[in-house]
């Protein structure tokens, strides 16, 4: 659906941009990101399993929202 395209579409831009990275099915910030603190990276255990979960902190959502804005809609 049309939502899943533009998340699919956001992803892809931000790896062509160094904003994020794929790491064992993971997308990952780069550390430049997180020393801006745009993003943090949760790591933990559950159910036996090691995880690690992306993080977009307010200071995130207010870069990516000026640097990528949503389309305008029809």
């Amino acid at each position: 659906d049309e939502a899943h395209r533009y998340y699919d579409q956001v992803v892809a831009k931000l790896n062509a941009d160094t904003v994020i990275f794929k790491r064992g099915g993971n997308w990952l910030p780069f550390q430049a990101h997180i020393d801006a603190g745009r993003f943090s990276v949760k790591a933990g255990e559950a159910s036996g399993h090691a995880f690690q979960q992306t993080r977009v902190e307010p200071a995130g959502i207010a870069w990516l929202a000026s640097r990528y804005p949503a389309p305008a809609k029809a």
